[in-house]
C-alpha cells in the first residue's frame, strides 16, 4: 500500500529497488511487542485496504485547498532542505500555525499509523501499543495521520531489520547502521 498526492493505491515493492536504476532506499521495520498477531496486522491491512480508490465526500473541496497549501509548504522544503527533510520540516512549520492545521490527505508514515490505531481500537488492543510518536494518542486524530518518517525510524516499539539500496537488501540492527548502509557504508 502507497500513500500519494493522487490517493491511496497498491505499489510494487520491486519498482522502488530494481531495475536499471535502483534509487529508492527503503528500510523494514517490525514491531518489537510479539503480542500483536497476525490477526491484527490482518485487520489493520484490511481497514488500509478500504481507502485504495475510495471515493471523496463533499468535505474534500476544503480538504484539497487545505491540502494544495500543505503541499507548497512542502514543495519549499524540499527545495531548501532536501526531500530526507521536507516532510518533518513541513509539518513542523504548520504544526506551530494559529490554527494547528495538519494534513487531511494521508502521508505513507501517517497512513501506517492510522491503521495501526484504528485496527487497535476495532481489535480490543491498547492504541498506546502502536502510537509510534510520542505525545499521541487514539483521539489525536489528523495528528496520527500527520506522523512522519523520522517519527517511525525513532520510535521505541519497532525493531530495524532491513535496508533496501541500489538493489540490494542489507541486514541491519538499529538505525544509526541503517544509516550507515544508506550513505555507502556497511
Amino acid at each position: 500500500l502507497e500513500s500519494t498526492g493522487g490517493g491511496v493505491g497498491l505499489a510494487n515493492f520491486r519498482h522502488y529497488i530494481s531495475g536499471r536504476n535502483p534509487s529508492a532506499e527503503i528500510a523494514v521495520l517490525r514491531f518489537k511487542d510479539t503480542s500483536l498477531g497476525p490477526a491484527f496486522f490482518n485487520r489493520a491491512r484490511g481497514l488500509m485496504l478500504d481507502h485504495v480508490k475510495a471515493e471523496y465526500d463533499y468535505g474534500v473541496i476544503a480538504r484539497l485547498v487545505l491540502s494544495a497549501l500543505f503541499g507548497a509548504r512542502l514543495s519549499l522544503a524540499k527545495m531548501s532542505k532536501g526531500p530526507q527533510a521536507a516532510m518533518q520540516t513541513a509539518v513542523e512549520r504548520t504544526r506551530r500555525r494559529v490554527l494547528k492545521w495538519l494534513p487531511p490527505q494521508f502521508i505513507c508514515s501517517g497512513f501506517i499509523q492510522y491503521g495501526l490505531v484504528k485496527a487497535a481500537v476495532l481489535s480490543d488492543v491498547d492504541p498506546a501499543s502502536v502510537i509510534l510518536r510520542v505525545g499521541l494518542h487514539a483521539g489525536s486524530g489528523n495528528e496520527l495521520l500527520a506522523v512522519t518518517p523520522n517519527d517511525l525510524a525513532n520510535s521505541d516499539k519497532l525493531q530495524w531489520l532491513y535496508v533496501a539500496r541500489r538493489g540490494w537488501v542489507h541486514t541491519v540492527t538499529n538505525r544509526q547502521h541503517a544509516v550507515k548502509v544508506i550513505s555507502g557504508g556497511r
